[in-house]
């Protein structure tokens, strides 16, 4: 007898096609739920393997966090553009990298996507090098680009 089949079956008594009948719900019914976890279980594991990743990537950005160091007395002031029209300004220490300042525009704007900081050259700041070296001098110009 074929599950699928319920239509009635010369010999069968009306019990038996209830009874039949009321089997194959239940069966369905168990496969559906079993499908359920199925679903549930595999989205249970993804969601773990993201929250895992998540907290690695927060214990690497912890650990690998700098500190940045208080404005000097003497320094390249920097001011800075930023898409929204509004300017930020602060100074830095001659030996200050371009990935320093990239660090401080990130923590202070809370920018998570990717950005460029130009000069006013159009050049774009490299993060390896210091800004004396990128043609920065006592008072800067630089905008920030998403």
């Amino acid at each position: 007898m074929n599950n699928y089949d319920i239509s009635p079956k010369e010999t069968e008594t009306d019990e038996e096609i209830i009874n039949r009948i009321r089997i194959k719900s239940e069966s369905d019914k168990a496969n559906s739920i079993d499908e359920i976890r199925k679903v549930r279980e595999e989205q249970d594991k993804e969601y773990q393997h993201i929250l895992s990743e998540l907290q690695d990537s927060d214990e690497n950005e912890h650990t690998t966090a700098k500190i940045l160091p208080p404005e000097p007395e003497d320094g390249i002031i920097v001011m800075v553009n930023l898409p929204n029209g509004k300017r930020l300004s602060r100074k830095f220490g001659f030996d200050t990298t371009g990935e320093d300042l990239r660090y401080f525009l990130s923590i202070e704007l809370d920018i998570k996507k990717d950005f460029a900081v130009k000069h006013t050259t159009g050049e774009t700041i490299q993060n390896d090098l210091k800004l004396v070296d990128q043609q920065f001098h006592k008072r800067t110009l630089v905008s920030v680009f998403y």
